[in-house]
């Protein structure tokens, strides 16, 4: 009798390992992938410039803007041209070319405000002809 107790003792020992080895098996499944870190936080953003593109008219001179560049016609014929950039309400106007031809790059800052019909600018030397307002051509 006594046998049989020690021969079910280890009989319960070993289907109770064997049902522990069960429960805790382990798995072929992956580890899960951490979360993805936050966008770095990109700081204060430049404010967002004017959009003065269009055609500007002022007595017989017309003004043109497009996508950071300008024409300045006198009656048909144009006769300067260049660049320019929009920061907030100051504007800054490259001159490159002047009857056509290339010249050396004359720049001025000044300052432009905008409705949808005018266009104010205060602007100095080369520019200074600039000056005063302008009214949006249809």
């Amino acid at each position: 009798m006594k046998n049989k107790s020690k021969f079910f003792g280890i009989i319960a020992i070993i289907a109770m390992i064997g049902f522990l080895m069960v429960a805790c098996g382990q798995t072929n499944d992956p580890a899960p992938a951490p979360a993805p870190a936050p966008p770095p936080d990109p700081g204060p953003q430049p404010p967002v410039g004017l959009n003065i593109d269009g055609n500007w008219t002022r007595q017989s001179n017309r003004l043109n803007f497009v996508n950071g560049f300008w024409y300045r016609f006198y009656g048909t014929a144009m006769y300067m041209n260049g660049t320019f950039s929009i920061a907030g309400s100051t504007i800054t106007i490259v001159q490159t070319h002047s009857g056509g031809s290339p010249i050396a790059p004359v720049n001025q800052t000044g300052i432009v405000a905008v409705t949808a019909q005018t266009l104010t600018l205060t602007i100095g030397a080369p520019f200074a002809g600039w000056a005063g307002t302008w009214q949006r051509q249809q």
